[in-house]
């Protein structure tokens, strides 16, 4: 998805470095103001690869309850933001991406190497209005 990016969709993605998620554990309610490229400024086919991006964490749910979710998350395109710092390469330590829009939440981040060498990732999906927090 990133890598569809053109140069001034990706130039306006950019943000300062980011080490980890933002809104994970103890974080959980602390979103961040909304920062990068909205995805309704992308072409299609990059708006495609948004949806694709989106049904891989939503996915994880029952059809039933995915697909809608996901043409909601779709109908706030427009207002939903795409931001990526450090690496293009989720291999490589440092990477982050986000997707910040009226509901949905994701992140990505790769944190670094372990002790063992291997890379360590983290990632969370939430719906800011029907996940756990919500009332």
């Amino acid at each position: 998805m990133v890598e569809s990016l053109g140069e001034d969709a990706l130039a306006a993605a950019r943000i300062g470095a980011i080490d980890d998620v933002r809104v994970g554990t103890g974080r959980s309610d602390r979103y961040p103001e909304p920062e990068g490229t909205l995805v309704s400024d992308l072409t299609e086919e990059q708006r495609g690869r948004v949806t694709a991006f989106v049904r891989a964490w939503v996915g994880d749910t029952d059809e039933r309850v995915a697909e809608p979710l996901v043409q909601q998350y779709e109908a706030e395109f427009d207002r939903t933001r795409i931001a990526v710092s450090g690496s293009l390469d989720p291999d490589t330590p440092g990477a982050y991406l986000r997707i910040d829009g009226p509901r949905l939440w994701i992140e990505f981040s790769n944190v670094g190497r372990f002790g063992n060498g291997d890379n360590h990732y983290h990632s969370i999906y939430r719906d800011k209005r029907a996940d756990y927090l919500s009332r």
